[in-house]
């Protein structure tokens, strides 16, 4: 089976509806990055994008879960006007910039708003899904999947540096933290990359970051594990142990993501929970080094 017939079957039985929906584009593009966005700044998309030099397109899917409150329902609401949205359209397509072009989804007007347990995971695989089926349609040259979030800061070269092979590329990071959340980041990276360390010094084959926000999936690998779990947090960690199970998992050395810390209630767990208990606890944890024994 040739990876368009996998493909084509995948969005057949698994696919979500924006797949099938979404409007022509008359253009080709080398590159497809894929971004959730609910309850964000207008100023994001020029904060995450402004580095790129590349021939993309950015699938944004403006989204808000079926519980979100009233006033983030409205920010969200405002983002996709500003966008360049109406209220009742579906999908939003805008030149962005030489080579660089957005293709925007509405899941936040009232009748289209995310199911509360698919949260962000039903955000990624909707604007995912619609990546694989432009790569089928020869849209996008490229055959692998980029991830990220509206909290990010892309590099210029961003998309030149994804492996050969298919499976999982892992972007390196940092955090960047205002002053008043500096302390508490630290200490949140650490545990993070203490976490990793020791799953690799232990020898285990899932000793990698699973952080949304620095993932690019080949399609390959993408329609093999049914594509992103319709979960509303830890989507990242669960589609990428999937991934490991069939495909390597590539940890990139450069280029380096830039992500901000923020306090956020999006998701129940995640780095804006995490900074928001640090930040009032003067004993924080992480995990004892002689749990990580049992596992070498």
């Amino acid at each position: 089976m040739t990876s368009r017939q996998a493909i084509e079957r995948y969005l057949d039985r698994y696919g979500e509806p924006e797949a099938q929906r979404m409007p022509p584009l008359a253009a080709r593009y080398e590159h497809v990055l894929t971004v959730p966005c609910y309850d964000e700044p207008p100023e994001c998309v020029s904060d995450l994008l402004g580095r790129l030099d590349a021939s993309a397109l950015v699938i944004l899917v403006v989204n808000a879960p079926s519980d979100a409150g009233a006033k983030a329902r409205h920010r969200t609401e405002a983002f996709w006007r500003a966008l360049g949205g109406v209220d009742d359209e579906p999908f939003h397509f805008s030149r962005w910039r030489r080579q660089l072009d957005l293709l925007a989804v509405n899941r936040a007007a009232p009748n289209r708003l995310i199911p509360r347990r698919q949260g962000v995971g039903l955000a990624r695989k909707i604007a995912a899904d619609m990546a694989c089926a432009l790569i089928a349609a020869g849209r996008i040259n490229s055959p692998w999947i980029h991830m990220t979030d509206a909290d990010a800061e892309l590099p210029a070269d961003y998309f030149a540096h994804v492996p050969s092979r298919p499976g999982c590329a892992l972007h390196p990071f940092r955090h960047e933290a205002p002053p008043e959340l500096a302390d508490a980041m630290r200490l949140y990276e650490l545990h993070l990359r203490y976490y990793v360390n020791r799953l690799r010094w232990a020898g285990s084959p899932y000793a990698f970051h699973t952080i949304g926000s620095t993932i690019s999936i080949h399609a390959d690998t993408y329609v093999n594990v049914r594509g992103v779990p319709k979960r509303n947090a830890g989507e990242d960690f669960h589609l990428l142990n999937k991934a490991a199970k069939v495909a390597p998992i590539h940890r990139l050395s450069h280029p380096e993501i830039r992500l901000k810390a923020r306090l956020s209630t999006r998701v129940p767990f995640g780095t804006g929970p995490a900074l928001r208990r640090m930040t009032g606890d003067d004993r924080p944890l992480s995990y004892a080094p002689e749990s990580f024994n049992r596992l070498a």
